[in-house]
């Protein structure tokens, strides 16, 4: 919601993977960027991936990895997507550019002092600010902050 809110006042969003290290959160994120792929680079498949699999909390931290499994095969029958395609996509996903990604995604994360997720990044022509946690508010707050200092 918060992306179609700021859609039309200059505001990029970038995601970036930052995985805590645990099976389920690099299951769910290989498994993001392989529906983006396997849709064709479809940004909105990708996004709507995310949003399942953050909103069904099936693969959160201390979830058990079939548990999590079992959650992304019913995503990825939900959105479309060619299932056998999509899990050789995860199968493989150390030698077909996706685990190069992740790599690249957590390290601009660790060079940023990220350390816990979500987190936001927020700048503006008066600096940067950090919102750790999933607060809608405090967001919202920080972005409106920043486009008043660009009006």
């Amino acid at each position: 919601k918060i992306h179609k809110d700021y859609e039309n006042k200059s505001v990029a969003f970038v995601y970036r993977n930052f995985s805590i290290g645990q099976p389920t959160s690099i299951l769910s994120q290989a498994s993001a960027q392989a529906a983006y792929v396997e849709s064709g680079n479809n940004m909105n498949i990708f996004w709507d991936m995310v949003r399942k699999i953050f909103q069904g909390q099936k693969c959160v931290e201390g979830s058990a990895k079939d548990t999590c499994q079992k959650a992304i095969d019913g995503y990825v029958k939900d959105l479309g997507l060619n299932k056998e395609k999509f899990d050789d996509l995860v199968a493989n996903f150390a030698t077909n550019g996706i685990q190069d990604k992740l790599n690249r995604d957590k390290n601009l994360g660790l060079a940023a002092n990220i350390n816990a997720t979500p987190t936001w990044i927020i700048s503006g022509p008066n600096g940067t600010k950090t919102v750790s946690g999933g607060n809608d508010s405090d967001m919202r707050s920080a972005i409106d902050e920043a486009l008043k200092s660009v009006n």
